[in-house]
């Protein structure tokens, strides 16, 4: 059965080991969405300035956002729903590479925290999922919010599967979805779960933004589950392809092999998806293997 007991706020606080992640904190039992929260509180703000590292949890959404306008199942279950909002003292307009990277970090410093308990085989799926065993256990959505002084500001959403029920999820996601808990098989304690994603989420972002994205791009790259993998890429209801994942690009973008006839016959061409649906397919393989890969790209593809 799902845990259902409410967070220990207090607990969760006494162990934040964090600078700024989670040091304002903002608890609700029930709300539309934390994301839609975290824009409303920075509009009230008036002339004082943004809280680095203010933080929003809550125990369900009842209209949680996914990515490209889905809704996010958001039960109040034992799960974890949280946004973040950054405003690094620094222009963010300066760092554009740096900000490309954000939610991929948060993916990894998701992978991390549920590493740490138990789960070891968490990997990222891109743009910035979180997958355990092949099946999606959390995922991530940003979005950029302006203060009352016109300053950019960063709000990320952040939803795991940590104590719920597959069985109880919606069965158009099912087969592709599982908890921590039920991976495990036995419940997790959200409050240290939360404290240990935060100095994740802190560390991965403070790395980003004063040393560039380099490491998070290694890393992402060794640890993306969708590089290998034939997907299915829709852009919209009438734009659909399907390729190779081949690697990921220097500002995070995914790049794919795919194949288009025209009157000569199958041609191969590499996209740069910045935005889409991605699904992988079976008949994945190894890039490395794939000796249609044109000589330029070669390079460029993980050996891992």
């Amino acid at each position: 059965m799902p845990t259902t007991e409410p967070l220990d706020v207090e607990r969760l606080q006494a162990a934040l080991v964090t600078s700024r992640i989670g040091r304002l904190l903002m608890y609700v039992a029930s709300t539309e969405s934390t994301n839609a929260d975290a824009v409303r509180y920075i509009q009230g703000l008036a002339d004082a300035a943004v809280p680095h590292g203010m933080t929003i949890v809550s125990e369900c959404q009842r209209a949680g956002r996914g990515r490209r306008g889905r809704r996010w199942h958001s039960p109040a279950e034992g799960n974890i729903y949280c946004s973040i909002i950054l405003a690094p003292n620094r222009q963010l307009s300066a760092a554009s590479q740096a900000l490309s990277w954000t939610p991929l970090a948060a993916a990894l410093a998701a992978a991390d925290s549920l590493a740490r308990y138990g789960a070891s085989q968490a990997l990222v799926k891109w743009p910035n999922d979180v997958m355990v065993n092949g099946k999606k256990v959390g995922g991530i959505l940003c979005e950029q919010a302006m203060t009352p002084d016109k300053q950019p500001a960063i709000i990320v959403g952040l939803g795991l599967n940590v104590n719920g029920e597959p069985a109880s999820m919606p069965t158009d996601i099912r087969a592709t979805t599982t908890s921590l808990a039920a991976e495990l098989k036995h419940s997790v304690d959200r409050a240290a779960l939360l404290a240990d994603l935060f100095l994740h989420l802190e560390r991965r972002w403070d790395r980003l933004w004063s040393e560039g994205p380099d490491s998070v791009a290694m890393e992402f790259r060794q640890r993306c589950d969708t590089i290998g993998k034939q997907v299915r890429i829709t852009f919209s209801e009438q734009e659909v392809v399907e390729g190779l994942a081949l690697a990921i690009g220097d500002d995070g973008h995914l790049k794919v092999l795919v194949q288009s006839d025209d009157c000569t016959g199958d041609v191969q061409r590499i996209i740069e998806v910045r935005s889409a649906d991605v699904v992988h397919l079976r008949g994945s393989r190894n890039p490395t293997d794939a000796g249609d890969i044109p000589p330029q790209e070669k390079s460029r593809v993980p050996l891992s």
